[in-house]
């Protein structure tokens, strides 16, 4: 079973709606968890639990170049890792248009 980590800002709105889609339309083939980059927000990606985060999955894939770049240059050791999917911050947890989208982009990648 793949395991993917899906990353936003703030893991308030587009990572744990990709998570959330990930468990209900595909739990037999997918672990996946969610997590954001900045302090002060539910889960957030640091240090002390990377190997929770960033070390357990086998594909880490951030909403926009902002993340990228962040994971990028402190985490080197899982850059082969790390794609971006290229959505913007413009949607609430859980949106139908939000969803439309992860449901495209799992579509067009084969996930």
């Amino acid at each position: 079973m793949h395991k993917l980590l899906f990353v936003c800002d703030g893991n308030e709105q587009r990572s744990p709606t990709f998570e959330n889609w990930f468990d209900e339309n595909r739990p037999q083939q997918y672990k996946v968890r969610s997590a954001g980059i900045s302090a002060g927000h539910p889960y957030q990606i640091t240090d002390r639990n990377v190997h929770k985060t960033l070390y357990w999955a086998d594909r880490v894939f951030c909403m926009d170049m902002e993340q990228f770049r962040y994971l990028w240059e402190r985490y080197p050791s899982i850059r082969d890792k790390i794609e971006v999917i290229g959505i913007s911050d413009n949607y609430g947890r859980g949106e139908s248009r939000l969803l439309h989208l992860v449901e495209f982009w799992a579509e067009r990648r084969g996930l």
